[in-house]
This record gives structure tokens, sequence and C-alpha cells, in this order.
């Protein structure tokens, strides 16, 4: 959709608006404002035009970002746009106010506006990346490193606010990731590592590589906080969500193992053919980066409490990983992972250094941890 330089100015003056009101008013006091549910979903429907916007120009352009035109001032409202609801979803009033079922009341009216927006920036990213590393393949280009590494920050800071939009309605937003693993990544990549015995690294895998790749940084950060420097915790939104919502917790196994025997297969198909750039390393350390966060926070996790107050209760994914079967079970899993790429991988520097900081990571977390470590086959 091709907007005029004054309708521009218009939408990020009015992205400028919204963000300081969230910035300005505690959401108990927007929460009286008869308008908001209009002004959320006005919000939620201008970041999802904004996205289908960006993949349309992108999709002309065949992948080459050069030639948008629209691009950057896309980008720069969504980040206006998200720098307000992150605001607004992470107010501890969702969280410690009033009554559980007025709690779980505000978070489902938020989610029934906000949760849309979160399934297609998974829906989109991913796919955007996809094209756009397929045409620097194609090109022989190279990003420059600055470049590179500022896009990988932008990449990041995006991820952790839309997190906040995600666990709103946890149960949808894992069920969409989950969608885009086991109905286009996964066969997608089976079908790369076990189809043809050329080596070369196609436009076409290149790009699947860097989808599967952002999708599992998404579940990462939609299931987990960043937590150098502090004890690792599960996020309490998560905990309050899966003791509120039945089936929450199973959706959350079922992703963990949904990765596990992602990272399986790709583990296994180093080990037959460790010269075969199609299988990557980038995602190797994608995926470490994702247990380094995981794993300390919810195998043996650490109980606060929580929010909820109903902690022990049998839906919750407190309980999930603290039997002595299924604690063995997933450390054994990681030791098995990190020696697969200590050995087969040894000149790829930055997955030795992901397996050693994921290794130091859960060897610090407890006794009983460390217990499970050294008592793996």
């Amino acid at each position: 959709m091709s907007i005029s330089e004054a309708d521009q100015s218009l939408w990020m003056d009015s992205l400028s608006m919204v963000s300081r009101l969230f910035a300005n008013f505690k959401l108990s006091v927007l929460a009286g404002m008869p308008l908001l549910p209009n002004v959320l979903e006005r919000v939620s429907q201008l970041g999802a035009q904004l996205l289908q916007d960006q993949w349309q120009e992108l999709q002309q352009t065949a992948g080459d970002l050069e030639l948008m035109l629209g691009y950057e001032w896309r980008e720069e409202a969504l980040r206006l746009l998200l720098e307000g609801l992150v605001l607004l979803c992470s107010d501890p009033w969702l969280l410690y106010s009033g009554s559980a079922e007025f709690r779980q009341s505000a978070r489902q009216a938020l989610a029934r506006t906000l949760g849309p927006l979160y399934v297609e920036f998974v829906r989109t990213r991913p796919s955007m990346a996809r094209l756009e590393e397929m045409y620097y393949t194609a090109q022989g280009v190279e990003l420059e490193e600055v470049r590179e590494e500022i896009s990988a920050v932008d990449l990041e800071e995006e991820m952790a606010s839309l997190a906040h939009l995600g666990r709103l309605d946890l149960l949808a937003s894992l069920q969409c990731l989950a969608t885009k693993f086991q109905q286009d990544i996964i066969p997608a990549l089976q079908s790369l590592w076990e189809g043809s015995s050329n080596m070369e690294v196609s436009p076409q895998s290149s790009g699947l590589l860097e989808e599967s790749r952002l999708a599992t940084m998404y579940i990462g950060h939609l299931l987990t906080d960043e937590n150098e420097g502090e004890t690792p915790v599960i996020p309490e939104l998560i905990v309050a969500s899966c003791e509120q919502h039945a089936g929450t917790t199973d959706a959350i196994v079922g992703a963990i193992q949904t990765l596990q025997q992602f990272a399986h297969f790709q583990a296994t198909k180093i080990a037959q053919h460790p010269s075969d750039p199609r299988l990557s390393p980038l995602l190797a350390k994608e995926f470490l980066w994702f247990w380094n966060r995981w794993a300390p926070a919810y195998v043996l996790p650490v109980d606060y409490g929580y929010v909820a107050g109903t902690h022990g209760n049998h839906l919750s994914v407190t309980k999930s990983w603290t039997n002595a079967e299924k604690v063995q079970e997933t450390v054994s899993f990681i030791i098995t992972l990190c020696l697969h790429y200590h050995c087969h991988w040894p000149q790829e520097r930055q997955v030795q250094e992901h397996a050693s900081l994921l290794l130091h990571a859960m060897a610090k977390r407890c006794r009983p941890m460390r217990l499970a470590m050294v008592g793996s086959p």
C-alpha cells in the first residue's frame, strides 16, 4: 500500500501519542477509559497492516530491501507501536491487582485484541527473513559486520517486546508456532538434509535455515526471559496461564519435545556428514541459545510461590520437569547434544562457546542438576 509522506507523518504522530499515553498512564487508569478497546483494536489492525505491506513489497522486490520504498518508515512505525504495547502488557497490574478472576479477565480482554498481532508477526517476520536470505545468497552479497550486528540487536529487542503480547494468549501463540514448525519448517528441513547429496547451500536452503533460526528464537523469547546475572525462573505470566488454561502446559511440553526432536535430527546428521554446510552451525548456535535460557529455568525450577498462589496444582508448568526420570531424560539429551557439537564441529568456535556456556549454566543451577549431569549416560 502506497502512503504519501503526509500520511506517513500522520501515522507516526498518532503512534507517538498512543505510546506516550501508555507510558504516562497505568493500565489501572486506562482500563476505565471507554475508548481503550477501540484504541487497542485500531493499533492492532495498524500493526498487522504494516507487516502485510512490508511482506508484499518485499515479495515485489524479490527480497531486496534496498528497493523497498516504504521499508524504513514502516519499521519505525512498528517500533513505536511495540514500544507502547509492551508498556501496557507488562504492567504489574495484570499480575498483582484484584482477584485472580479479575486479572484473568483483564488479560483475556487484551489477548482478544492484541493476540492476533503476535500471530501476524510470527507468520510474517520469518517469511521475510527467508526471502531476504534467499536474495543475499543468490546475489553473493554479505552484510557489513556492523550492519549485521545492528540488525541482530533490533531483532532481539523486537522479539523480547513481542513476548509480552504472545503471553497474553500463550496457548494460541504456541499453537501458531507449532503449526509453523510441524507443517512448514521441519518437513522442509528433513527433505533438505535427507535429499540430494549435493552439499552446496542454495538460495532456497539458505532461506529455509534462516526461517528456522528465527522461529526458534520466537519460541525462546516467548517462553523465557533474559536471565544473565540472575537466577533463571519461569516467567510469572506463563505460570499463571498454565494454571488458568487447561492445555497450556501440554502445549509448552509439546513445543519443547518438537525442538528436542528437531535438534536431535540435526545432531544425527552432523555425526554422519560433519562437513555439510547445509546443517548450519548458525542454527546449532540458536538451539544452544534456546536451551541455555530454557533449561536452567524450567528443569528443577525455583519456586517463589508465583503470583497465582496455586503453583502446587497438577496443571502447573513448574511440575513438568521435576520428577527424577524427566529431569534425567532432559539433562541427558542436552549433554548428548553438546557432545555431538563438541566432537563433530570442533572448528566452529561460536558453537563450541555456546555449548560450553550451556553446560556451565546448568551446572551452576543447583546440586540436583549437577547430580543429573554426572549421572547422564
